[in-house]
């Protein structure tokens, strides 16, 4: 996903598709890349434009992730899962940002101003599966301009799970929307907020996020995760 303000790309990774395989293999993805390429809009229009059907028409078949940020203009972008490694999944833009989540927790970004390095998932994964319900700490990691990282130790809390249905991609389901609350133990010297919340729509059968919208940064904002293919 494009995130840079000034050449912003709103595609799928195409080059992901055109470049697996081999052979006859890499032949096909060639044109499966092409036909989901003329879905979406030109690499300087910053909006996605595919729709599930016209996915589903192309035979698109692969872990979709759309991502939303709105500061400080509103970009989305299709994201194909690039790898995954001990449970945390990268998600790759077209112009090779990426995002790492954990159990659709936000784990990392790289591509985005003043990145999230890192963010601790394990006790937020613990709360959505019911087996965390007391104050739990979580670390974040902030690479700044300088190349360090600025660390800075959130207390969260969950709440209780709301059931709510959801349309993601022009379709419905029905999830349990979780919030979580996080206030800074202490500011850090680049004046990261002192509070932030995220909001989570998992599946009420199993431990997987529809929809979530997560703090990345303050200099960035939130972004809006929405898986549209598993």
């Amino acid at each position: 996903m494009a995130m840079n303000r000034k050449t912003i790309t709103a595609v799928v990774l195409i080059a992901a598709l055109a470049g697996c395989g081999s052979g006859t293999e890499q032949s096909n993805a060639g044109v499966a890349a092409g036909a989901i390429a003329s879905l979406f809009n030109p690499p300087e229009i910053s909006q996605l434009t595919a729709t599930r059907a016209g996915l589903e028409a192309s035979g698109f078949d692969q872990p979709l992730l759309v991502a939303t940020l709105t500061e400080p203009i509103e970009i989305k972008a299709g994201l194909l899962l690039d790898s995954s490694n001990q449970g945390v999944s990268f998600w790759r833009g077209g112009d090779g940002s990426i995002v790492k989540e954990d159990g659709g927790v936000l784990r990392g970004t790289v591509g985005v101003p003043y990145d999230l390095y890192g963010a601790d998932t394990d006790t937020t994964l613990a709360a959505l599966s019911g087996g965390q319900t007391e104050s739990y700490l979580r670390v974040f990691r902030h690479l700044n301009a300088l190349n360090q990282l600025d660390v800075t130790r959130f207390f969260c809390e969950m709440s209780a799970p709301t059931a709510e249905r959801i349309v993601v991609f022009d379709r419905q389901h029905q999830t349990l929307r979780f919030s979580e609350r996080c206030v800074a133990d202490a500011p850090s010297p680049q004046g990261t907020v002192e509070s932030f919340e995220n909001t989570y729509w998992k599946d009420p059968n199993r431990l997987f996020l529809w929809r979530s919208e997560q703090w990345i940064s303050d200099k960035t904002g939130t972004i809006l995760l929405e898986r549209v293919f598993e």
